[in-house]
Formats: structure tokens, C-alpha cells, sequence
């Protein structure tokens, strides 16, 4: 079964150089001796088999595949690692207001606040690519092996199971797990006993693409879940009257629903509504969780000024960006946004509202008290 390791994936990262990884947490955290001497026994001896550009194709694949592992199961890490940062710091903040606690929770915020920027700059844990990348790995050392002599070919596809299930798998909970009723759970082996390396890459290859297909399956059932939700599924049948120049973004109980972070809504621009649910169109996999929630949605549009764009103040001449309105409101909202009203002034009212209503929450368990 071939799996897409696409050509300018190949080529791209032979032009970086296989060492220069761009996660440069991979090589401090996942990296080990047996990554060292899988690296190693990546290139063939000189007698064993002439260098064709078909043998340095498959090499280069390998490569990348594990590179692009390593990178993957680095987020798992280092999420696990913004936990337990995270956890340490509310425990300083317990430990009292002596000078050694105010050191100590000094000591506990610093190694959060470099594990919390650490991990906003590489990101969240992807489940579904990790499991991805690791199959991938494993085909790509299967592929890289039937050019290379057997002796050498043995060789590496033992260091290959040993990196994926020492080194790699370990880090990333429930790989093994298999699914009620549909597959069977991985079977561990133990590896300082002397096992069959091909069988077991076969195996582990033949797993993660079973669990990848699982989770494919899942999560088009989820976004077609949300898909259903009325207010989408209203966005979605008008696509065609809004403005193709336009924007839609969500509500839930009369606040916008943002990424995870900063204040700016998760936007759908209007033509990608006609492309599908998927990520190249609506990418609706990103309200998953949400769908029972959504009870409103605001439809942007440019603002113009004489029939042309407002450039906002400010933006770069050279790559301006525009002043956009309010157009047509759907469904549950505040009785504040109206059409005509800015975007940078929705904005700016939605991320005020928590704060009033909080203020407002207090006023009345005052007056309740009083009474």
C-alpha cells in the first residue's frame, strides 16, 4: 500500500539538508544514540549496490519521514512537558508568601513561561498526522530495503523498529490501542529478544494505517455533524447570495468562537463554502465539539467608499489590508451588532462583552445580598 510522500516534499528537503530540521525541539527532545546509528546505516556500503538516483529517491523518503516523526511526536512531548510546568507553577502559588516560596514560584514561571512560548511556536499535538508520519516512516523503510542487500537491508529495518517503538510510539498515547469492533490492538514484543524486523515493520506499518483510515473515517463523521448544525447548514445552502468578497464567522450563546488564540474569530471566507467541508474548502473539521452550540453567525463583507476598498491606517502600502463591515446577521445574536458596523469595532464590543457580563453577574448577587 503506498502512502503520499509527495516528490516536492523529496526535493524540498534535499535542498534544506536532512540535519536542518526546522523543529530544532526534535533533535533536544525525541533524539537518541539509536536515531544516530539509524541515520548511519541509511547509506549503503560502497560495494553492496551501484548509487542510482531510484536508491538516493528512497533514502531521501526515509528521511523525511522520520524527520517529519520526529517533529510530530516532538508536540507530544513538550505538551506533556507544558503540563507539568503549568501544574508546578499552581503548586508555588500555594506555597505561601516567603522569600523562598516567591523564589520558588519565580523559579516554576520562568520554565512555564519558556515551555508555554516553546509550544505556542510549534503547536498543538496532532493525533491524526502523528499517526500519519510514523506509517509513513515505516513504508518508506520498507520501500528503501528491497533495493538494498539483504545483510544491509536487515540491518536497518532493525534500527527502524526500534526507533519507532523505543523511542517514538512511547511518547504518544494509546498508538497501540486498537478499535471496539472494527480492529484489534497492537501486540507489543519484546525487544531485546531477537525478533523478525521485516514481519514487525509490516505489522507496525499495517496498524497506524489502519488507525489513520479510523480516524479519517471519524472525524468526516464528526464534520458532517457539524455540517448539520441548522445555522451552518443554512450557511452552507445560501453560499451563493453572499458577498463573494465576504466572510462568515460563528457564534455560541452571543460569543464569537475564536481559535486558539488571540481575539480574531474562526473565519470561513465565502468561496470556500462551495469547495466542500474539508480543509481546502469550509474547514468545518475546526468547529468539531462546537456543533451543538452554534446559535448564530455574522456575514462580512469589504467596506467601500466610492466603490473602491478602505485601506485600514496604518497597514502597508505595499500589502494593504481593508476596513470590512457588517452585511446580514443569522440566527442568535447581540442585540448590539447591527449591519454597517465595522468588523474592528465587532470586534472590539465581543471581547468587552465578557467583562460586562461579569460586572453585571456581580451587580446582581450584590443587590441579592443586600436584599
Amino acid at each position: 500500500m503506498k502512502h503520499d510522500i509527495s516528490e516536492t516534499d523529496i526535493t524540498n528537503f534535499a535542498d534544506a539538508g536532512v540535519n536542518s530540521l526546522s523543529l530544532k525541539a526534535a533533535a533536544t527532545v525525541v533524539a537518541s544514540p539509536s536515531s544516530a546509528s539509524l541515520k548511519a546505516s541509511l547509506h549503503p556500503t560502497e560495494h553492496a549496490i551501484a548509487v542510482s538516483p531510484d536508491l538516493i529517491r528512497a533514502k531521501r523518503a526515509v528521511e523525511i519521514a522520520l524527520a517529519e516523526s520526529e517533529a510530530e511526536v516532538t508536540r507530544f512531548v513538550l505538551n506533556r512537558e507544558w503540563k507539568l510546568t503549568k501544574q508546578a507553577l499552581q503548586n508555588a502559588r500555594m506555597g505561601g508568601t516567603s522569600e523562598d516560596a516567591e523564589r520558588a514560584i519565580e523559579e516554576a514561571k520562568v520554565k512555564f513561561e519558556k515551555c508555554d512560548h516553546e509550544m505556542r511556536r510549534i503547536g498543538m499535538p496532532r493525533y491524526a498526522k502523528t499517526t500519519k508520519a510514523l506509517r509513513n516512516y515505516a513504508f518508506a523503510v520498507l520501500e528503501y530495503v528491497a533495493k538494498l542487500q539483504p545483510s544491509e537491508a536487515e540491518n536497518l529495518m532493525h534500527h527502524a523498529v526500534i526507533e519507532m517503538e523505543q523511542r517514538l510510539m512511547p511518547r504518544v498515547d494509546n498508538l497501540y490501542m486498537g478499535v471496539p469492533g472494527r480492529m484489534e490492538a497492537l501486540v507489543r514484543i519484546n525487544l531485546k529478544q531477537t525478533f523478525d524486523a521485516r514481519a514487525r515493520l509490516k505489522t507496525l506499518e499495517r496498524h497506524l494505517n489502519e488507525r489513520s483510515l479510523h480516524i479519517d473515517n471519524d472525524q468526516e463523521a464528526r464534520v458532517k455533524s457539524v455540517a448539520a448544525n441548522p445555522i451552518i447548514a443554512a450557511v452552507l445552502e445560501r453560499a451563493s447570495e453572499f458577498p463573494r468578497d465576504g466572510a462568515i464567522f460563528f457564534l455560541k450563546g452571543e460569543q464569537m468562537i475564536k481559535g486558539t488564540t488571540g481575539s480574531v474569530p474562526i473565519m470561513i471566507d465565502v468561496p470556500r463554502l462551495t469547495l466542500g467541508l474539508g480543509k481546502e474548502g469550509a474547514g468545518l473539521f475546526r468547529f468539531i465539539g462546537q456543533e451543538k452550540e452554534i446559535d448564530g453567525a455574522c456575514v462580512i463583507k469589504l467596506k467601500l467608499k466610492n466603490g473602491k476598498p478602505i485601506p485600514l491606517k496604518g497597514s502597508d502600502p505595499a500589502c494593504p489590508k481593508f476596513a470590512k463591515e457588517v452585511c446580514e446577521l443569522i440566527g442568535t445574536v447581540p442585540d448590539w451588532l447591527k449591519p454597517e458596523m465595522t468588523f474592528g469595532e465587532v470586534v472590539k464590543r465581543f471581547a468587552q462583552a465578557p467583562r460586562v457580563a461579569a460586572r453585571e453577574t456581580q451587580t446582581t448577587t450584590e443587590v441579592n445580598e443586600d436584599s
